[in-house]
């Protein structure tokens, strides 16, 4: 019986894909699926615990890290067939549970499962997760089952996706494709914008130090790339900080400004940028717009980064050749030297910008006199 079962499960995407083919089939294919979908979970969480990853294969021997992925594969492709699969998962306890059992569970060295060799771009597991949290009804079924399970699982959830991105680190550090490092990169970013829209699910993301540790990753990877990979790192990791579907950033996401990528991005955008890489570089000017403007913290932080009564920072930035980039920096950096004053007030805002006890105005003597605060607001109003 055990091994009918596990040659009936992995034969299951043979017959998905010959629905597909076979538009008489769809239904009637779904309908026994989602009859059937706790029995299929059943039978995965057997495999899962006794390492049942192939029917050639089926002893307590066999490789317990290819049960993971092997099933991992299977879910996605049944909860990819059709919404009403996923419906089903999203309606079962058991079944969340064993998607968070393949997630979080650890092998001997105490790492998490992660498939980082090709042709698996991005990682069964990973877009395992990704295919449970995309839909905005799966992301509250999946953040409500979190939460139940409290303490037992909600932390594991985020240090299993420090742990994973950690691992790409390792990956670069062994001589990996950097190609491949950026696309399994980019899928944990996705997947933790996703996952920090549940609310109840940020603050926990906030103590497991979900940014610092995906920043040192992209910083692995920007390092070690051109342009057009290392621009494409730093908008994933934007990305994982600014999450779509809530429109809110947990309280850490500074720390992405202080983990060194800033300057990488100075030396990238001074180099002739494919149309591609040129609109990844001012798709990260717009998202650290969008920082300034919303979160009061973060104007402060970048301020001490870019320096911007540095003459040289900003003539780089607002005299660059595209002029698509130039309005988008001139856009940012009034943001940056005013955007706090709409947040904490004008005398706040001053205070970072003016030296205490000194003039508040400078003077630059030529055909007539003209007062200014600084550097940036010579250029930023000045300058065509």
């Amino acid at each position: 019986m055990v091994k009918n079962a596990i040659l009936s499960l992995f034969f299951l995407p043979n017959l998905l894909n010959t629905a597909l083919e076979r538009s008489e089939l769809l239904d009637d294919v779904v309908d026994a699926i989602v009859d059937a979908f706790d029995g299929i979970i059943a039978w995965i969480n057997y495999m899962l615990l006794y390492g049942l990853s192939t029917p050639m294969d089926p002893t307590p021997d066999a490789d317990v890290r290819q049960a993971y992925f092997a099933n991992a594969k299977i879910l996605v492709m049944v909860l990819n067939f059709d919404p009403r699969c996923l419906d089903a998962l999203c309606a079962s306890p058991a079944a969340m549970d064993v998607v968070y059992k393949i997630w979080v569970t650890t092998g001997k060295k105490g790492q998490v499962f992660q498939q980082l060799e090709s042709p698996y771009r991005p990682c069964p597991i990973v877009s395992l997760m990704a295919a449970c949290w995309d839909l905005i009804p799966s992301n509250r079924a999946f953040g409500r089952r979190a939460a139940a399970r409290g303490k037992e699982l909600s932390p594991a959830i985020f240090s299993a996706m420090v742990d994973r991105s950690c691992q790409v680190g390792r990956f670069i550090d062994a001589g990996g494709s950097i190609a491949d490092a950026l696309s399994y990169f980019s899928a944990l970013c996705d997947l933790a914008a996703h996952i920090q829209a549940d609310t109840a699910l940020q603050q926990i993301a906030i103590e497991e130090d979900l940014l610092e540790g995906m920043g040192a990753t992209a910083m692995s990877i920007i390092c070690k790339a051109d342009a057009t990979i290392g621009l494409q790192a730093i908008r994933c990791l934007m990305y994982a900080a600014l999450s779509p579907c809530a429109g809110k950033r947990v309280r850490n996401l500074q720390e992405i400004i202080v983990v060194g990528w800033l300057s990488r991005y100075l030396k990238f955008v001074q180099q002739p940028l494919s149309p591609d890489a040129l609109n990844t570089a001012i798709l990260v000017a717009a998202q650290l717009e969008v920082m300034c403007c919303t979160h009061a913290e973060i104007p402060d932080r970048l301020y001490e980064e870019l320096e911007p009564d540095s003459s040289a920072t900003v003539n780089k930035l607002l005299d660059h050749p595209e002029q698509r980039f130039r309005d988008q920096w001139r856009s940012l950096l009034t943001a940056l030297r005013w955007g706090t004053e709409v947040l904490t007030g004008v005398r706040g805002a001053r205070k970072r910008f003016i030296p205490k006890n000194s003039d508040p105005f400078r003077s630059h003597r030529g055909p007539t006199l003209v007062k200014f605060c600084d550097y940036l607001s010579v250029r930023l109003h000045f300058s065509s």
